[in-house]
């Protein structure tokens, strides 16, 4: 169960994801903001409350009646939805920033996040294909990708995706928390703790979100998870 004292994951997690933005692991193509489609920025009016610190660059005709948010002021919002659990609230969020922002692969991935945990896979699967899609996969990637969708749902994706991203991690070493991450959606919890622990050892920037991350959650109660959160530095789960 996840209480008020969950909130002190979030901390670390949110810094983890500022990290991230300020491209730490990116590409160098996402790190510029997407570019904005003015016709729908009246939907995100009044619909976001957080306290964002940037401003998007808007004509002035518009930003004189529009309070506006930044991809990454939105992206925080959404993450910190995602972690805190309101699946619901999220999605609506998620899909309010991509009317500002299609073009932001992370965008697309929590919204397959969201839609996993909302029970719904087959547009879990499609936000994933996307994100990859958006990320700059090669054709042969994205080709093997949905191939292994079509023909083993979500299931499928996240297995092949782990036979691919276990050829990359043997030349980029960041890459093992995203294998860790699809063992854990599989059940495979033994296989997870291995590719965190590899995670760990190369210091992921990525790894803080292990305090928070709902396909974690079935793996809270394994010692050698609880072992890995208190070395990273982050509270333990209550």
């Amino acid at each position: 169960m996840y209480d008020e004292k969950n909130a002190a994951h979030r901390g670390s997690t949110l810094l983890a994801f500022r990290r991230l933005l300020n491209g730490a692991v990116f590409p160098h193509k996402f790190r510029k903001e997407s570019h904005i489609n003015f016709r729908n920025l009246k939907t995100l009016k009044h619909r976001v409350q957080f306290p964002f610190e940037h401003v998007a660059r808007i004509p002035r005709h518009i930003s004189q009646d529009l309070e506006l948010v930044s991809l990454p002021s939105s992206m925080t919002a959404v993450v910190n939805l995602y972690m805190a659990r309101q699946y619901d609230e999220g999605l609506k969020q998620a899909h309010n920033a991509l009317d500002l922002y299609p073009d932001s692969p992370v965008l697309h991935v929590f919204l397959s996040n969201f839609y996993l945990q909302l029970g719904r896979p087959s547009e879990a699967t499609r936000e994933s294909l996307r994100a990859e899609e958006l990320w700059g996969a090669p054709p042969e990637r994205l080709a093997a990708l949905r191939l292994a969708a079509q023909s083993g749902g979500l299931k499928g994706l996240w297995r092949k995706r782990i036979e691919l991203n276990k050829k990359i991690a043997r030349h980029e070493l960041l890459n093992s928390y995203d294998v860790a991450v699809d063992y854990a959606a599989l059940g495979e919890n033994d296989q997870a703790i291995y590719w965190l622990e590899s995670a760990y050892r190369v210091r992921d920037p990525k790894l803080p979100f292990i305090g928070t991350e709902p396909i974690f959650d079935g793996l809270r109660l394994d010692p050698r998870f609880a072992d890995l959160v208190r070395r990273v530095g982050l509270p333990a789960a209550h």
